[in-house]
């Protein structure tokens, strides 16, 4: 598990493990602890959470900078159908503000190839990966707050589809006390996470 401070050397770029190219072939989970408040869109009721958003952009392009993946194997999940657009926007101006040559294997990506590679990338909701499964998983919890309310992930089949989509590698970025909240959580992470080599 790592937490947002940790991970950062800046908020322009995300570094990532230095085991990352060894955990692959292993079904790693890495947890990315992001602990800022959701936020209420403005005049309107829709649930938001910025930096989180933020850690997927910087995170999707620093796998897209690799180029070890197909982009179109990369799946961001969210539970909210409203989050899509907002997420969809978000990582894409995140990516552009990244200078990529800055990514794991410090390769040049021009501007308009990342948007290329980006357009493959697919971002959907829970429920329209049911069924499905994908090389690498994104999955954005959103929900943090000081009540611990955790939204649709109370739902324990929810639950597991975002968990079990990932053949390859699993990434959760979110607020780890408030997954903990929940029973199924702290099973997953009990379970999961001391059989993770990182």
């Amino acid at each position: 598990m790592y937490n947002n401070n940790s991970m950062y050397n800046t908020d322009r770029y995300l570094q990532l493990p230095k085991t990352y190219l060894t955990m692959i072939s292993g079904f790693p989970i890495v947890w990315v602890n992001v602990t800022s408040l959701e936020s209420l869109e403005d005049n309107s009721h829709l649930i938001q959470n910025v930096r989180e958003a933020r850690a997927i952009g910087n995170l999707v392009a620093s796998l897209i900078g690799m180029q070890k993946f197909k982009n179109e194997d990369i799946v961001i999940m969210t539970s909210y159908s409203a989050k899509v657009k907002l997420l969809r926007n978000t990582v894409l101006e995140a990516c552009k503000a990244i200078n990529v040559g800055t990514c794991l294997q410090n390769r040049y990506l021009p501007t308009n190839k990342l948007e290329n590679q980006l357009k493959k990338v697919q971002i959907g909701t829970m429920d329209g990966f049911q069924g499905q499964e994908s090389d690498i998983v994104i999955y954005n919890i959103i929900r943090s707050n000081p009540y611990f309310f955790i939204g649709f992930l109370e739902n324990y089949k929810r639950l597991n589809v975002a968990i079990c989509r990932a053949r390859c590698l699993l990434f959760i970025i979110g607020n780890a006390t408030m997954f903990l909240s929940l029973e199924e959580g702290q099973t997953f992470v009990n379970k999961e996470l001391p059989n993770n080599p990182s």
